[in-house]
């Protein structure tokens, strides 16, 4: 079993880099590879199979390899008394796998199989625990999942009419490409959790950690992002990219709300996921892809590391998950709450970690647009929000209490080296694609009180922490009037499952109650007891005849015929 992990992870970190190799190739002489692969030919379709590898793709796939070296071999102390560790190492490689035919294959109905492994495989490793909280949370991630493939499908029975499958083959003046788009978008945005379809994503947590790690960092929710950055050429129209903008905003402002209020450390950090989602489409809708690809890969490294130390103080403090009761950690563990202060600062912005360089652009950028006064408010609430989660959990974190389920933390190499490891990538990995993806600077020119305006958010954000902690140690804070706020809008309340199920629950519930409280009466059961054994005996009677009957019938057919 070790060698399995190590193995994996080291073959996962060697193509990581094989991949950055490429991606530099690629931006130095301005050029990509296309392989092509004719499979077989329907009608008037071609069916291709295409390996596209540009700076886009290699970047993303760098990233998901190396990501992925490091969870698996986290995962491997992680896991280390689960039974089924190498069934969980096996549909973690196949995971990874599905996420990169994804991402290199520009052929629709090709990468519709890395689509929908992402989709089965993601819900093989939420019910890994085969619980009934597991069991409820993977049936609603792939039944939503299931609403993108259909879009997805449609899209793709629209694509005959342009003769092809290949996303670079289409012409912009078809009117069916507006269906087209919408199905794109509404498998994007299904699998990327925007606002309709939000539930699913903290519903997640109920998988083991590492595949938290790996889902919400640069796997599955990021395949709706790099979907819409494949496409970006059909959004140019008004009506889809304001579209985006509304969910992604309304997400992003969701997210954050919902965060403030929880006291689940996973589902903090889901939702934290769940809000920068929506940055990413929020820059999305306004054309600028390359943007949108700054902000997932420095996303996907700092949310990444974020998870592995989350999941190691749950791992060390008996699977202990509320935030109230962490506490301490500086002094139990170092290293990990010095990891954990560098991603949370990332996430918050914090001048030049990698969070830092792609939020500052995007809102700067987003501040030369010519959006609505209540858009800008939007977006102005909705990055203070996220300042404010993330100075929340940094300080509960490292308050001064000693709390029992701490008592047993102990350090781990197998755990500690992948974050310490992950937590030095995070300092300058924004830079470093500052650098290599902006070869020509990216100079916006605003007057200084738009120039302090991403200083005055940060600032706001631990005034208003500070209020809020300081009223809620003395109990003054009103949460009968505000606790809803924490509940995604009852998203969750009214999402896919329960209002299929909901209706018939109580119904279920006092027809099982009927029929055990009539079958605890002894006479009640001796008649069942004799009506099972007459049925029993008149269906194997009546089986026998049946194969008497039939051994006749088949006698009589060869003498006759």
């Amino acid at each position: 079993m070790f060698l399995s992990y190590m193995f994996t992870s080291l073959s996962f970190l060697i193509m990581s880099f094989l991949f950055l190799m490429i991606s530099f190739i690629c931006m130095k002489f301005n050029t990509f590879y296309l392989i092509k692969i004719s499979l077989n030919s329907i009608l008037f379709l071609d069916l291709n199979f295409f390996i596209l590898l540009d700076w886009i793709s290699n970047l993303f796939m760098f990233t998901v390899f190396f990501i992925s070296s490091m969870v698996i071999f986290y995962s491997y102390m992680y896991m280390h008394n689960e039974k089924k560790n190498i069934y969980f190492l096996i549909l973690m490689i196949l995971f990874v796998s599905s996420m990169n035919f994804l991402v290199i294959c520009p052929n629709l109905i090709i990468s519709i199989l890395g689509w929908d492994g992402l989709g089965l495989i993601s819900f093989c490793l939420i019910i890994f625990y085969n619980n009934e909280t597991s069991n409820y949370s993977g049936t609603l991630t792939v039944m939503t999942n299931r609403l993108g493939d259909i879009g997805l499908i449609l899209s793709i029975i629209l694509m005959t009419n342009f003769f092809s499958w290949d996303l670079y083959l289409f012409s912009l003046e078809n009117k069916l490409l507006y269906f087209m788009i919408f199905f794109l978008m509404l498998a994007a945005t299904t699998k990327s959790a925007q606002l309709p379809f939000s539930a699913w994503l903290p519903a997640a947590m109920a998988a083991p950690t590492p595949v938290s790690s790996l889902v919400h960092s640069s796997t599955l929710v990021t395949a709706g992002v790099y979907l819409i950055i494949r496409t970006f050429m059909f959004f140019s129209n008004q009506f889809f990219s304001e579209t985006l903008m509304i969910c992604s905003i309304l997400t992003m402002f969701l997210a954050g709300l919902s965060a403030f209020f929880e006291m689940d450390m996973k589902k903090i950090i889901a939702l934290s996921t769940l809000s920068q989602l929506g940055v990413m489409m929020l820059i999305l809708s306004t054309k600028n892809f390359e943007l949108a690809m700054f902000h997932l890969l420095t996303h996907a490294m700092f949310k990444a590391s974020l998870f592995l130390c989350a999941g190691a103080i749950i791992h060390s403090s008996l699977n202990w998950q509320d935030i109230r009761h962490i506490s301490l950690m500086f002094k139990l563990s170092p290293s990990i709450s010095s990891c954990m202060l560098v991603t949370n600062l990332s996430l918050l912005g914090f001048p030049f970690l990698s969070g830092f360089y792609s939020k500052d652009m995007i809102l700067e950028f987003l501040y030369l647009c010519n959006n609505s006064l209540l858009m800008f408010f939007m977006i102005f609430l909705g990055t203070m929000l996220t300042s404010i989660y993330s100075l929340r959990l940094l300080i509960l974190m490292f308050k001064n209490e000693n709390m029992m389920h701490l008592s047993n933390f102990h350090d781990n190499l197998f755990i500690n080296l992948p974050i310490m490891l992950m937590c030095c990538i995070v300092i300058f990995f924004g830079s470093f694609l500052n650098w290599i993806m902006f070869i020509n600077p990216m100079f916006l020119f605003l007057n200084f009180s738009m120039k302090i305006l991403n200083l005055v958010i940060i600032s706001s954000s631990f005034f208003f922490f500070l209020l809020f902690y300081i009223n809620f140690n003395k109990n003054k804070f009103p949460f009968k009037y505000f606790s809803f706020l924490g509940k995604m809008w009852f998203i969750e309340n009214i999402s896919l499952i329960p209002t299929i199920f909901k209706p018939h629950n109580k119904f279920i519930h006092m027809n099982l109650e009927s029929w055990i409280e009539l079958s605890t009466n002894k006479i009640l059961i001796k008649e069942m007891d004799y009506m099972y054994i007459y049925l029993s005996n008149f269906f194997m009677n009546s089986f026998k005849y049946f194969i008497k009957m039939s051994f006749i019938i088949m006698i009589l057919f060869f003498i006759i015929f």
